[in-house]
């Protein structure tokens, strides 16, 4: 069998009701829902992911751990499989007082991909459950793993691990930067900017945008930063891609992967594999930027049908994100993540946020969202 590494479960999103406390033995009288929280969510996924490397470990699976987030961006060479379950349906019930009994009810749609031809080779949808007093995190941490078991169980499961394989690592797509596997610094150095140098300022932005898509579905644009390939985009839109792929305004279509992310800001650093020098865009750092500053706000087209996304407006003031600015003028229609750049210089200086400002739009900037990620910024792009 070739080595796996066990990608995580996908729960439920934030928000979603998994369930409800009952009065008497029966589960008869609702009395509470139960609501999975962003925070709750994250634990679960954390503590799974942990959980289910080792029960594959001791059911004698060769097993390559991929660590906590900030180590997610290493390439893991030598490792033949990823497998990745998805909850289609998790029901929570509970009855009790000062010793709560629980019933967990779980659906996980798992699917196995081969790391060598990227695509998926075996699929399953298994039911778990479990049955105890104790609490909530056990509960479900019991029926999660009871779910996993059965399918490290499954015959079918173990014939698609023992097929012949093509070589993983054959071909595979290189990474340009090195990165830390822990929240040391990302250095940026002024070479590491590839700009374009045409006259017009909408070309110069469009040059560095990638629309950002994951299987068929298309999610958002992001923008690069580095030769290397290190662009940002909103955090919420990639946090749980599978085969995250990056469309280059050239229209390839290239390998792309999480870095960091920071949940406060809804930002994230994401690196892409270009293959050669990567496009970016012009930008700049600065801590402020001036009130009437004219903007252009630019967004990757979704097909190459479509056309690019170009706005006009101009900053309006300080708003209480962090360091971030309000734009007037846009009618709202820009997309989160969109790069927001100078009319007089095509310079990036911020990126549309996903946070509400009232009937504005708000663009968070660039000095704030490198920070919050531990990207450290020349001293030229920070004036």
């Amino acid at each position: 069998m070739g080595t796996i590494v066990f990608m995580g479960i996908e729960l439920p999103e934030p928000g979603s009701v998994i369930g409800a406390h009952f009065a008497g033995i029966s589960f008869d009288v609702r009395q509470a829902s139960y609501q999975l929280s962003e925070s709750v969510r994250e634990r679960w996924s954390v503590a799974e992911r942990e959980r289910g490397e080792a029960l594959m470990r001791n059911a004698g699976f060769s097993v390559r751990g991929i660590g906590p987030a900030t180590s997610d961006a290493l390439q893991l060479l030598g490792v033949q499989y990823g497998l990745l379950g998805r909850v289609t349906d998790l029901a929570v019930r509970s009855a009790g007082g000062s010793t709560l009994r629980f019933d967990v009810q779980v659906e996980i749609a798992w699917e196995l991909l081969d790391l060598g031809s990227g695509g998926a080779v075996f699929g399953r949808q298994v039911h778990g459950g479990a049955h105890l007093t104790g609490s909530l995190d056990s509960a479900v941490a019991t029926a999660l793993d009871d779910d996993l078991a059965q399918l490290l169980a499954d015959t079918l499961f173990l014939r698609a691990l023992l097929v012949r394989r093509a070589d993983p690592d054959a071909g595979i797509s290189r990474f340009a930067r090195v990165l830390p596997t822990t929240a040391a610094p990302i250095v940026i150095a002024d070479s590491d900017l590839n700009a374009s140098h045409d006259s017009s300022i909408v070309v110069r932005v469009e040059a560095g945008l990638v629309t950002l898509k994951s299987e068929d579905r298309v999610f958002g644009t992001a923008f690069i930063l580095t030769r290397d390939g290190l662009a940002l985009a909103v955090g919420r839109a990639v946090r749980n891609a599978r085969r995250l792929r990056a469309r280059l305004a050239s229209g390839v279509e290239r390998p792309a992967r999480v870095v960091r992310s920071h949940a406060g800001l809804d930002v994230a650093l994401i690196q892409i594999s270009c293959g050669e020098p990567c496009p970016t865009v012009d930008w700049v750092a600065p801590e402020g930027v001036d009130v009437y500053t004219g903007v252009v706000v630019v967004g990757a087209p979704e097909t190459d049908a479509t056309p690019l996304h170009v706005i006009f407006g101009r900053v309006g003031g300080q708003w209480g994100l962090a360091a971030g600015v309000t734009l007037e003028g846009t009618s709202g229609l820009a997309g989160r993540g969109w790069p927001v750049a100078r009319t007089s210089s095509g310079k990036v200086f911020g990126l549309v946020s996903s946070r509400p400002g009232a009937d504005r739009l708000i663009a968070l900037l660039l000095a704030e969202a490198l920070r919050a990620l531990s990207v450290r910024a020349p001293d030229s792009l920070t004036r």
